[in-house]
């Protein structure tokens, strides 16, 4: 018995010493717990901030791609209805990709209008801010990138965002006849009147001393121009007067992606050869007082008459549509490719050479005469956007 004496007083210590250390590492894992969780809480708040100015801008990005929609696809119809005239027309894919450059470019624009970083109401040292704006305009990426970063009292979250650009476009046609092979007879309004013209591009004393800096040129009265016109190129003429005429009263050679259109009759003095990828139209007669030649996909669509006084040729696969009677005061001549179409009597003073097509509409069915010498019927060009912009946000911290 003498030798257990003091065994009792070793296990109580022994036991008190055991709860003792789980006691302190208690304690010591609760202040961890609780310094942890004032650490997460502060930095959460960072986080809110910085994804309230997520969603802050993606919001703005929505509405500005909502309120410029229309016009860009406006633009990129006129470049697609111009380049489908120059016979210069793109991919379905280039034409998106411009459509989605003109969006960032007025996305970009409009952002920069914004605040880059706001301060929340009532709580001075807490802001968000947009800190990168990313429009991958080298590139042809659909994206665009936005990084905001979340300031809670000096206490810093950043994240980012990728808004998707999913545009896509139908009804282009790359071969110049539609989805179909149905055509339809010239209206003779190919060539739009041009708008916002300047005061010097309308009603010039002369073509050739604005023809540099007037790619438009407006004529709404009768007008006759004593001048030559040799060479003039890229440039449109539009005329229109209901009545009278537009008169060239001088040569006009060589001429290059020139358009004319006269709402009443067009003539010119003297001759005009050479002319290549003209597009000429006259809601009333042409005539040409001496030679005429057009070459390389030219298009001529008279609605009245056409008199030529001298040599008449069409080269290039162009084609000319005489909606009334043709003279031919000299030779005829229709190389292979090239179309030379008249509903009225055709009348050559000369000798033909016809390794092209002559139609004449007394002489072959409406079916025939239409698909021969009608302008084929292009479908609707047609730009799909998304409701909205995909977008993904990253977390980096």
């Amino acid at each position: 018995m003498k030798n257990e004496k003091g065994y009792a007083l070793v296990t109580v210590l022994l036991i008190i010493s055991i709860f003792m250390v789980l006691f302190l590492s208690f304690m010591g894992q609760s202040f961890n717990t609780v310094k942890q969780t004032q650490v997460v809480e502060k930095k959460s708040k960072s986080v809110a901030l910085a994804e309230m100015g997520i969603s802050y801008y993606q919001t703005a990005v929505q509405n500005i791609y909502e309120a410029n929609k229309q016009n860009v696809y406006n633009q990129v119809k006129a470049k697609i209805d111009s380049d489908r005239q120059n016979n210069n027309l793109q991919s379905a894919d280039s034409y998106a990709m411009q459509g989605v450059n003109l969006m960032k470019t007025a996305i970009s624009s409009e952002l920069n209008t914004l605040q880059n970083s706001v301060t929340i109401d009532g709580n001075p040292n807490d802001s968000f801010t947009l800190t990168n704006k990313n429009f991958y305009t080298d590139t042809t990426n659909k994206k665009i990138q936005l990084t905001v970063s979340g300031n809670d009292n000096g206490k810093i979250t950043t994240l980012s965002t990728e808004l998707s650009f999913e545009l896509t476009i139908s009804g282009l046609n790359f071969g110049g006849s539609g989805t179909t092979n149905t055509n339809t007879l010239p209206t003779f309004n190919l060539i739009q009147e041009p708008t916002n013209i300047s005061t010097t591009c309308k009603n010039p004393v002369s073509i050739v001393s604005i023809k540099d800096s007037c790619s438009q040129i407006l004529i709404d009265t009768a007008k006759t121009y004593n001048e030559n016109i040799n060479g003039i190129s890229n440039n449109t003429i539009f005329s229109s007067a209901a009545t009278g005429i537009l008169f060239i009263d001088g040569n006009a050679n060589n001429m290059n992606k020139m358009k004319i259109h006269a709402e009443k009759d067009f003539r010119l003095g003297k001759n005009a050869n050479n002319a290549s990828a003209l597009t000429l139209e006259s809601k009333g007669s042409a005539t040409f007082d001496s030679q005429y030649r057009v070459d390389t996909g030219s298009k001529i669509y008279v609605q009245g008459d056409l008199t030529v006084y001298g040599h008449f040729e069409l080269a290039g696969n162009s084609i000319a549509y005489i909606g009334g009677n043709a003279y031919i005061g000299g030779k005829l001549k229709i190389n292979s490719g090239s179309t030379l179409c008249v509903v009225g009597s055709l009348t050559v003073a000369k000798k033909q050479t016809i390794t092209g097509e002559l139609i004449q509409k007394s002489k072959v069915s409406d079916e025939v005469f239409k698909q021969k010498c009608g302008i084929p019927s292009i479908p609707p060009v047609t730009i799909f956007w998304g409701d909205k912009l995909e977008s993904n946000v990253n977390y980096n911290y």
